[in-house]
């Protein structure tokens, strides 16, 4: 079968208009669905999928999260008497910024629930606070222990900014 030069002509051109065309639907259906389902894909957590279908307009405005004033029931606290091992943790008397003398503020009880190989242990840390007197006449350059690691020595995290 012979086919003549304009004939030929236009079926190349038909067959890249319908080649553009698939390719622009695919882009289509891309942009759809990422519309709908969000960035990820089917992976998309609920709460970053753009559009929720069947969400009422009056549960939209409404604000997340609990109530003010909401008492919680996070972790509590070990009591030194209920504690397995209380330990005192000290820092240096010098201040890491200025080198002048630290004074004493007082312990801080922090409280680590330590999981051994058979047992586990409740720990109370006993972490020294000081502050700089030469930094700041009215106790803002506050130094306290980070309660300690179990792989390194503690560390003297700063409340203000050293200069």
């Amino acid at each position: 079968m012979v086919y003549c030069q304009g004939c030929l002509e236009k079926q190349r051109i038909i067959d890249r208009l319908e080649e553009e065309n698939r390719r622009l639907k695919e882009r289509l259906r891309y942009q759809e669905r990422k519309a709908t389902e969000g960035f990820f894909g089917c992976s998309t957590p609920s709460s970053k999928v753009p559009v929720k279908p069947n969400t009422l307009a009056e549960r939209q405005a409404k604000r997340g999260g609990t109530k003010p004033g909401h008492v919680g029931h996070g972790r509590q606290a070990v009591a030194e008497e209920e504690a397995d091992r209380v330990e005192e943790v000290e820092m240096d008397d010098t201040c890491p910024c200025c080198g002048g003398t630290l004074e004493d503020k007082g312990l801080r009880s922090r409280t680590v629930v330590d999981c051994q190989a058979v047992r586990t242990e409740k720990i109370l840390y006993r972490l020294q606070r000081r502050w700089c007197p030469l930094r700041s006449p009215g106790g803002a350059a506050r130094y306290r222990l980070r309660q300690p690691d179990c792989a390194s020595a503690p560390a003297v995290a700063f409340a203000g900014a050293c200069h």
